[in-house]
């Protein structure tokens, strides 16, 4: 429909006289011309472009050339033939030049012509030059009214997204205005006022200006030109329905019905009535409105209206009407491929009304059929979640499964086989959902899918107890789909298999691939500290240090960060790097932190203060720790710390109490603090010179502690107490003994030269 100003065509009738005809002439062509100046004079339009036609193709050398040219283009414009008529028209004018009184004429009308073919660009170029020289009177103002409705036509189509269009829209509009406002004001605008004031309504809309426009429109809705009167009830309509204004809408678009039902505007709003009818509440118009519309012959509403309309109907809590209008969707005769998503908008439908078994029962309905059409796969996919909606998982399951069965090459049996994996894997059935799995991986999948799937498919057999397929799958996904969101988890995931297969290097070899080719993904963080983690547990405290630190700088917002803080402030400790270990230590205590880490926190401060023989700052570190019995802190250190602490006062007693706690003596396996204890506890001995049972304490050391250093440290203690002791062949042999069998500790060398002193003294002559 061809909306927006309608001009009446003012077209120029000329007598035949004019075309220069002589009654008695003989002159060749004479009959032919006056034949075709008859039809023009009698508006029988089509007889005189043809005649006019056949005189200039028979003499097209004759005078009244440029006269027949102008009436068959005159011709061809009044039969709506408005290309050919341009044509002819800038024919003319290529014969008689801008001269010729008629040019003017003649430039008029090809603007005319574009216009009222639809050319409105065109029109607005040609229309502008023509103004420029057209001098005041009946045919400018009819010009300018062009003009106007051209500006106001090609605005109407601007693309308003585009910034550049939307201004050029707004400049047309400002123009137009203006020139339909200069026409109102001239005195001799009788003819064109009524198209100027509509113009000028439709300006104001376009602008945004709303009650001009409903002024404007308001004005001419009981105008005698119907066409007029129809254009201003649809406009009138549709600006209530933009600004909300249902009821007013439905209201105007009724009139405009009833009163000019076979105009091309009324048309348009049979459609929108029901829906104004319907947002305004008036569900008993709405309903009659969509009767009227739906036995219009070869106008009712189409499938996607009527879908329309029944959602409308649902927003509006019409929810009965809206699932009639769905069923009436779902049976009406339509094309075999279309009668699944009717029915799946009734069951949507349904659900969203609550009524979940019947939305059940319509699917399944729809599901008995033996069809293999692919649109019906999607409703089997809806029925399966209603199923689950209903709490019955049995039931979705086997939908599903019938689903990838029935439909098995396309895109719904792979949702559907992943959902069914969902559901047994829920229960807890790994086996069948790793089979289902490996189903959905023989189907046709893409690169995405199948590193996904591989993914899913390596954590069912990994909670299913069988970690080696599970390591198969990751491996798969690992080395096949590098670009995939799944290859850092993957990777990590192997790592994490090859430490507990004790292959730490493979570890470590996959975590640094996955560090450099994922600097920036979540899951580094735990990379860098399972890296710290395995140079922890190697005792390499030194190549810890490197993955922490790197954690705590580059993720401090990780969950992993509190963690990679104590770990890495211990492997400084750990590695001999005491002053950084203290910084780091003392900035965990000043933070929030676990019990267990706090305590060992507080007990490093309290080893580190005893490095630099702080003891005043080493006992208040561990005092809250010996106050608390549960204190979850390694009681061989604790206790080995307070012996320190009390032998730096001179309290050997209560020193040798702590060493003898510290010291494990109930233990199986006795820690590396342990034997140092028990070495400490020689020591209180020799402090008090009671050798012998110092020799005692030292050989428990040897015999129960398998720690060489302190074996080795012990046994040259002992050799010591032996010579003041004056036990002289015994001291060597404890030297040879620990020479013998830890000739690489600290203590050796001493060793040696204790035993050599004792020798040279057993050969000095005896006086």
């Amino acid at each position: 429909m061809q909306r927006g100003l309608i001009l009446f065509l003012l077209a120029i009738f000329v007598p035949p006289g004019m075309l220069g005809v002589a009654t008695a002439s003989a002159e060749e062509g004479d009959d032919l011309i006056a034949l075709a100046s008859d039809h023009y004079a009698n508006q029988r339009w089509e007889l005189s472009a043809s005649s006019f036609k056949a005189f200039l193709k028979q003499h097209p050398e004759d005078n009244r050339t440029d006269e027949a040219l102008y009436y068959r283009a005159e011709s061809l414009l009044q039969l709506g033939r408005y290309p050919e008529a341009i044509r002819i028209y800038e024919k003319f004018l290529d014969v008689v030049g801008d001269e010729d009184p008629r040019a003017s004429a003649a430039s008029f009308r090809i603007a005319e012509a574009a216009y009222l073919g639809g050319r409105h660009s065109q029109a607005v170029a040609r229309f502008g030059p023509f103004l420029e020289l057209a001098p005041p009177g009946e045919q400018r103002l009819l010009a300018e009214t062009y003009l106007a409705g051209a500006l106001l036509s090609v605005a109407e189509r601007a693309d308003l997204h585009n910034e550049k269009e939307s201004r050029a829209q707004h400049e047309k509009l400002q123009q137009a205005r203006e020139l339909f406002t200069s026409v109102l004001r001239t005195k001799d605008n009788k003819n064109l006022a009524i198209t100027c004031r509509f113009g000028l309504a439709r300006c104001e809309d376009l602008l945004g200006n709303r009650d001009s426009a409903q002024r404007g429109y308001t004005a001419l809705l009981k105008n005698v030109e119907p066409k007029i009167a129809a254009q201003a009830h649809y406009y009138l309509g549709r600006l209530a329905f933009s600004h909300d204004d249902a009821a007013m809408a439905a209201a105007t678009w009724d009139v405009l019905l009833q009163k000019w039902p076979d105009t091309p505007w009324a048309d348009e709003v049979i459609s929108n009535i029901p829906h104004a009818h319907l947002l305004s509440g008036d569900i008993d118009k709405a309903r009659r409105s969509l009767l009227r519309w739906q036995n219009v012959d070869g106008a009712g509403p189409s499938p996607g209206q009527l879908r329309h309309l029944a959602r409308i109907a649902g927003e509006q809590g019409e929810t009965e009407w809206s699932l009639q209008l769905y069923a009436q969707l779902a049976t009406e005769p339509q094309p075999q491929s279309s009668r699944p998503a009717a029915v799946q908008r009734l069951a949507a439908a349904q659900v969203k009304a609550g009524r979940v078994a019947t939305a059940a029962e319509t699917l399944a309905a729809l599901m008995q059929g033996k069809s293999l059409d692919p649109t019906a796969a999607t409703a089997g996919l809806q029925l399966a979640e209603i199923y689950q909606q209903l709490d019955q998982p049995a039931k979705a399951l086997k939908t599903y499964l019938e689903v990838a069965d029935r439909w098995n090459d396309s895109p719904s049996a792979q949702v559907a086989l992943r959902r069914a994996a969902t559901i047994v894997i829920s229960k807890g059935n790994f086996v069948e959902g790793a089979a289902i799995h490996k189903r959905l991986l023989a189907t046709e999948l893409d690169e995405k899918q199948r590193a996904e799937t591989l993914y899913r498919l390596g954590w069912v057999l990994h909670d299913g107890a069988k970690p080696n397929e599970a390591k198969a799958q990751f491996e798969a996904l690992h080395a096949h789909h590098p670009e995939s969101a799944y290859w850092s988890d993957a990777t990590y995931r192997l790592a994490e298999y090859a430490v507990d297969s004790g292959d730490t290097d493979r570890a470590d070899a996959l975590l640094l691939k996955l560090i450099d080719q994922e600097p920036d993904t979540e899951i580094v963080p735990h990379a860098l500290y399972l890296s710290g983690q395995i140079a922890v547990q190697e005792g390499d405290w030194k190549r810890a240090c490197g993955p922490l630190a790197k954690l705590v700088n580059r993720f401090p917002r990780s969950t992993l960060a509190p963690p990679a803080e104590y770990w890495l402030a211990e492997s400084h400790y750990q590695s001999g790097n005491y002053g950084e270990a203290e910084q780091r230590f003392a900035a965990l205590a000043e933070g929030s932190l676990p019990s267990e880490q706090s305590a060992l926190v507080a007990l490093r401060r309290g080893q580190l203060a005893a490095q630099q023989d702080d003891w005043p700052r080493a006992r208040s570190a561990i005092k809250p720790l010996l106050a608390d019995a549960s204190a979850p802190v390694p009681q061989d250190q604790l206790y080995y710390l307070l012996g320190r602490c009390r032998m730096a006062d001179a309290e050997i007693e209560a020193a040798r109490t702590a060493f003898i706690r510290a010291a494990q003596r109930d233990h199986l396996e006795k820690s590396e603090t342990a034997a140092m204890a028990q070495w400490m506890i020689g020591e209180t001995f020799m402090h008090q010179e009671r050798y012998a049972e110092a020799a005692a304490e030292y050989f428990r050391v040897v015999s129960l502690y398998p720690h060489p250093r302190w074996q080795a440290a012990s046994l040259l203690q002992a050799g010591r107490c032996y010579e003041r002791r004056q036990q002289v062949q015994e001291a060597a042999g404890l030297y040879r003994q620990l020479l013998q069998k830890y000739p690489e500790t600290d203590f050796a060398s001493e060793a040696r030269i204790r035993l050599k002193t004792l020798t040279r003294a057993d050969r000095r002559p005896q006086s």
